[in-house]
């Protein structure tokens, strides 16, 4: 297979072997949300990586490159394949494709990794507008794109910006969610740290306390994220001179 990756002939017997190879390798790889294949996957990785990126000419192809990269540890090739899908993708979909989007937020997080965050910032902006003008502002998927932009705005040190927007998120998460929802938890968590950025103590604390509460009743006074945000308030409590209560939750 290497062999064949690295053959400078065009034509072998009528064919293009370094295409099939690749090809073989692409229906090969097997994308997944978990790690299950990643031990069948990382056979494929010295193959992998004889590939020019040029080469590879099906946007599924540099997915399922992408994701074997991303979860042997190699980020930074990931994000070249990531960059190889979106632009094919783009090109014969539009920018307002489900699979354009997908894989533009996919990006995002991968710049994210390896600290590129105004590439990341970038993306995320450009998918929050189309995200939103296609869906809505108040669809799941626009606000989940609208916390993202907040992280990146955090990382950026531009708390201002971030603490505005989560504020928004987190209205509307209450509204369309529910108060006690995950992803309406985790924005209120967000929006506390900016507001500490900011010197917010007491609301950033307010917000703390509601959190531990939403766990403690939801998960139980053991779970690891309740005695997490336990040691996050106690910090808090400290730095607004209220020792005693820190102490006791620590």
């Amino acid at each position: 297979m290497q062999s064949y990756l690295r053959e400078k002939v065009d034509l072998v017997q009528g064919h293009r072997p370094r295409l099939l190879v690749i090809r073989l390798l692409g229906s090969s790889s097997t994308y997944s949300k978990g790690y299950e294949y990643i031990a069948f996957n990382r056979l494929l990785l010295p193959h992998l990586r004889q590939i020019q990126l040029e080469a590879v000419i099906e946007a599924g192809d540099h997915l399922g490159f992408c994701d074997v990269m991303r979860k042997a540890g190699d980020i930074r090739s990931a994000v070249l394949h990531l960059e190889r899908c979106m632009k094919i993708w783009r090109g014969l979909l539009g920018n307002e494709d489900g699979n354009t989007l997908a894989a533009m937020g996919d990006l995002a997080l991968s710049q994210k990794s390896i600290g590129s965050l105004e590439k990341a910032l970038e993306l995320e902006e450009k998918t929050f507008d189309v995200v939103k003008m296609k869906l809505g502002a108040e669809h799941r998927k626009t606000l989940g794109t609208a916390g993202n932009m907040a992280d990146s705005y955090i990382r950026l040190g531009r708390h201002k910006e971030a603490a505005e927007l989560d504020e928004e998120v987190v209205h509307s998460q209450r509204t369309v969610l529910g108060p006690e929802n995950d992803d309406t938890v985790r924005t209120m968590a967000h929006l506390a740290v900016s507001y500490q950025h900011l010197d917010r103590n007491q609301e950033a604390l307010e917000l703390e306390e509601q959190v531990l509460e939403i766990r403690k009743g939801i998960l139980g006074s053991d779970d690891p994220e309740t005695l997490r945000r336990m040691r996050d308030l106690a910090a808090s409590y400290r730095k607004v001179g209220r020792k005693q209560e820190a102490l006791k939750l620590n």
